[in-house]
């Protein structure tokens, strides 16, 4: 049940929807009414004052770069608005670097994208030299009105004043979770109970038992597979030529700061498989794809121009880190050239894609 005080709210967002689907063409070819016809009465619905630039700052849009309105209180900015024309995609990947981007020096950053028909926020918190990023919300117009509300409370005129604490606990939680599913040791005794429960469901003959030990072992390597595989990466730690440019840290995994002195990470990733000893180096699963696409760019096998498919859906390198079917990387690198290439997959994979990238152009 939607609360009676977002009854001006639901109006306002209906008449916009009747609006968007009257008047597509409109949208379509010209951003200006997305802005007119979608955000502006949003926000007043939303208690802001358009009219009064201390509140609602048209901000300089040059060459269609960059936000086009500030949300202010008190003189600060708290939210930069960027609206495109509804032709255009909007993009979770799109938002998080135009978010990082923005030169903003507060300790809470948050950068809406949206071209009238699909809508994203997403929020930063700096942590000494470090940049968090996060997706906050999403919506799109066709969606249920009782969750686009739910979602532009976040920004009303009263509320926006606490939307740092909701960025800070979203950011926080999903850390909380990563370094879980890192280290998930303090768990692993309540799963080993479920597969032992498990184990005796499945009326084995004759029964098998095995120590709590080697279950907790067997959980823990199959956690750590499941980790690597999924591990989206932290896009503010890519160092280098990275992707943070000067706002997010200086260490990471990205561009040309992961191929010093690692020219033979994808060997060593390879040749582990045959046994050698404890203590030589691993490498990660980015670490080897990123040290084998550097090496084709240092011997010229790979350019700016440079797309490498791995499938109908996929790319492992693009000029932009966006999948074919539209989708973004989900855990990419930059590269020393700009170009970026995709490091979410398995070990397995990994060691398929390097030797793709090694024989990549070559003659």
């Amino acid at each position: 049940m939607l609360a009676e005080t977002d009854s001006y709210l639901i109006e306002a967002l209906r008449k916009a929807k009747v609006r968007f689907e009257q008047h597509k063409e409109l949208f379509e070819r010209d951003e200006s009414v997305v802005r007119e016809r979608f955000v502006l009465p949003l926000l007043r619905a939303l208690g802001w004052d358009t009219e009064d630039p201390g509140e609602v700052y048209p901000a300089v849009n040059i060459n269609n770069s960059g936000p086009d309105y500030l949300l202010k209180v008190d003189g600060v900015s708290l939210l930069a608005i960027d609206v495109r024309n509804s032709q255009q995609d909007v993009k979770e990947a799109w938002v998080l670097n135009l978010l990082k981007d923005y030169p903003q020096n507060d300790q809470v950053k948050l950068y809406l994208l949206t071209n009238g028909r699909q809508s994203i926020l997403a929020g930063c918190v700096r942590e000494k030299s470090r940049l968090e990023c996060e997706v906050l919300w999403s919506f799109s117009i066709e969606d249920d009105d009782s969750k686009i509300v739910e979602c532009l409370r976040r920004i009303d005129r009263k509320n926006i004043t606490k939307i740092n604490d909701f960025v800070r606990s979203r950011i926080y939680l999903s850390l909380a979770w990563s370094s879980f599913l890192k280290d998930p040791k303090d768990f692993l005794w309540i799963f080993t109970d479920v597969v032992n429960e498990q184990l005796k469901r499945m009326n084995v003959f004759p029964p098998i038992e095995i120590p709590d030990h080697e279950v907790q072992a067997w959980l823990q390597s199959r956690w750590q597979e499941f980790w690597q595989t999924n591990e989206t990466g932290k896009m503010d730690e890519t160092g280098g030529t990275g992707e943070t440019g000067g706002t997010g840290g200086t260490g990471g995994t990205g561009g040309t700061g992961e191929t010093g002195g690692t020219d033979g990470i994808g060997r060593r990733r390879r040749r582990r498989r045959r046994g050698w000893p404890d203590g030589w180096p691993r490498g990660t699963v980015a670490q080897k794809l990123v040290a084998a696409a550097e090496r084709a760019i240092r011997e010229g096998r790979i350019d700016r121009s440079t797309k490498i498919r791995t499938g109908p859906k996929r790319y492992l390198v693009n000029n932009e880190p966006i999948h074919q079917d539209g989708t973004p990387f989900f855990a990419r690198r930059r590269l020393s050239n700009g170009l970026y290439i995709e490091t979410h997959t398995n070990n397995r994979q990994a060691d398929q894609q390097v030797e793709l990238l090694d024989r990549y152009n070559r003659r």
